[in-house]
């Protein structure tokens, strides 16, 4: 029983094999969100489809997942502030924001949605995803309760991945690597 209990407890512990965090200079490892999926628009309505890292290949993009809690689509404001004064704009390097729904205060993911829904009103051009069970963060074993981005080239190789507020030399870092592929 004892010896049963402990190889359990192993196993539990052990990092599993569908987890594959993200490294630079590896291919981003794939991911398919079916459950909401991307946010489009069908004339004056939107709908979501899903959404896979199939999606990226051929350019130089970014991807910013972030937990669906206040303040933390703040994390990346000055990188975007940076991208924009390069004159990277979302035409040039597209960019994908997937917010995980799964991970929201409880009962507030609804909100999420259509805070989702209403920004893609806004813009849209604009690519954003809503992982409603939190596969990504699962998949790249990303932290919650905060933000990471990843930048990849156009054969899907991670250039740059950072998780939480970006410090000023991680900006420019990061759009310099950008600028770089271009």
């Amino acid at each position: 029983m004892q010896r049963t209990l402990l190889l359990a407890l192993v196993l539990a512990c052990a990092s599993p094999a569908i987890n594959a965090a993200i490294a630079v200079d590896t291919a981003l490892p794939s991911l398919t969100i079916q459950k909401d999926g991307e946010c489009v628009l069908e004339g004056d309505e939107t709908a979501f489809v899903p959404w896979s890292t199939e999606k990226l290949a051929g350019k130089v993009q970014v991807i910013e997942y972030l937990a669906a809690r206040a303040g933390i689509d703040q994390y990346h404001a000055d990188f975007f502030k940076a991208l924009k004064a390069a004159g990277l704009s979302e035409d040039v390097v597209p960019v994908t924001t997937i917010v995980n729904a799964d991970d929201a205060l409880w009962g507030t993911s609804g909100l999420v949605v259509g805070e989702i829904e209403k920004n893609k009103r806004q813009n849209p051009k604009a690519i954003l995803v809503v992982d409603a069970e939190g596969l990504g963060q699962q998949k790249w074993d990303l932290q919650k309760k905060t933000a990471a981005l990843v930048v990849v080239d156009a054969s899907g190789k991670v250039l740059y991945f950072d998780e939480g507020e970006m410090p000023a030399e991680e900006v420019s870092r990061a759009v310099d690597l950008i600028s770089a592929q271009l």
